[in-house]
């Protein structure tokens, strides 16, 4: 029991440990954007049919398996750290932008652009996440997946009551907001440990 509490607390006091689960936090509230509202952004906005949202989807879902895949890659040529913060930074800029368009591909493309960038952030940033308090990995990552909860409702709720009060854009826009916030939480306060230890 000593044990387990000292491994919260390890984490909790670590700075770079805390910083990298609220970036994780503002990140995952910026992925709602498009996971959970792009359907019916593109149903309202372009009149789109549940089958051709569907066929949509599955293109979104694959753009995210295929920056999960490239992720591994660009951690071992880049560097953890950096990987996270460009990949969390153009996710959020992609976010912002996938609504704002006059067209459904254009929008659809860069809706693709921000899955892709989101799974290249759900590797590169575990990978820096799990390195963070090397003693206490489980409990760094156990504590992550309450983060990552906190991160979809705040999303969730935050986005639904944009989308009631405004309009996708600002949603969107507000969401996307959450990525450039979690990136520059990691490029602020956040370090790899495994570079440091090598210098």
């Amino acid at each position: 029991k000593v044990r387990y509490l000292e491994g919260y607390k390890e984490v909790i006091t670590n700075r770079s440990a805390s910083a990298c689960l609220a970036g994780d936090l503002f990140q995952n509230a910026g992925w709602i954007a498009i996971v959970t509202y792009s359907a019916s952004f593109f149903r309202q906005q372009f009149t789109a049919s549940t089958g051709l949202v569907s066929i949509m989807y599955m293109g979104s879902a694959i753009s995210y398996i295929l920056g999960n895949l490239i992720s591994g890659r660009l951690v071992n040529r880049f560097g953890r750290r950096p990987t996270t913060i460009l990949a969390v930074l153009l996710a959020g800029v992609f976010t912002i932008f996938y609504t704002t368009l006059p067209n459904l591909w254009l929008c659809l493309a860069i809706d693709y652009l921000g899955c892709l960038f989101s799974g290249v952030v759900a590797v590169a940033l575990s990978s820096l996440l799990i390195e963070q308090v090397p003693s206490f990995r489980g409990t760094m990552m156990s504590i992550d997946s309450a983060v990552v909860s906190v991160g979809g409702a705040l999303g969730s709720g935050l986005g639904g009551l944009m989308i009631l009060m405004f309009n996708y854009e600002f949603m969107s826009s507000s969401l996307g907001a959450m990525y450039i916030i979690g990136a520059m939480i990691c490029y602020l306060f956040v370090i790899d440990p495994t570079r440091r230890s090598r210098q």
